[in-house]
């Protein structure tokens, strides 16, 4: 048994505690839309989470659940932070130490399409072509297009 009691670094359930932390109450509604009149609220400010995301950063490299977490928060934010901070974080999860370790999660493939414009319009595209060409290199055949 090891010595390190972090949760988030548990094999079975480490990567499902991670994303926890990013709150996403919209999906546990998605059932109530035929009992309950009118749209469910999103009570999650996602600007009100950014000054968290490095800290929370630290606790979920490498896992694909997590990635999806972060971008579930992103997606709520204007393009310009997705395409500027998201971008960069989005890689601090996917690769450490120069090796990929999560080369497409649901929503990885998705997002990184969605933002490309705004990413080459901000002058972040470098950044955005670097993580794509990561990706795909690591495997990831569905951003292939995208690669250079």
């Amino acid at each position: 048994m090891s010595d390190d009691l972090n949760p988030y670094r548990d094999r079975h359930w480490g990567a499902w505690a991670a994303a926890a932390l990013l709150p996403d109450p919209l999906p546990w509604v998605q059932g109530l839309y035929n009992e309950v009149v009118g749209l469910p609220i999103d009570w999650v400010r996602a600007e009100d989470l950014v000054g968290s995301i490095e800290d929370w950063l630290l606790t979920a490299p490498g896992e694909a659940k997590p990635v999806d977490a972060l971008i579930g928060i992103l997606r709520k934010l204007p393009k310009e932070v997705q395409a500027t901070r998201g971008i960069s974080w989005v890689s601090d999860l996917c690769i450490q130490d120069g090796r990929v370790t999560v080369k497409q999660s649901w929503f990885s493939d998705s997002w990184l399409k969605d933002i490309r414009r705004a990413a080459e319009e901000l002058g972040n595209l470098d950044e955005w072509q670097m993580l794509v060409d990561s990706l795909v290199v690591a495997g990831n055949k569905t951003l292939a297009p995208y690669s250079r």
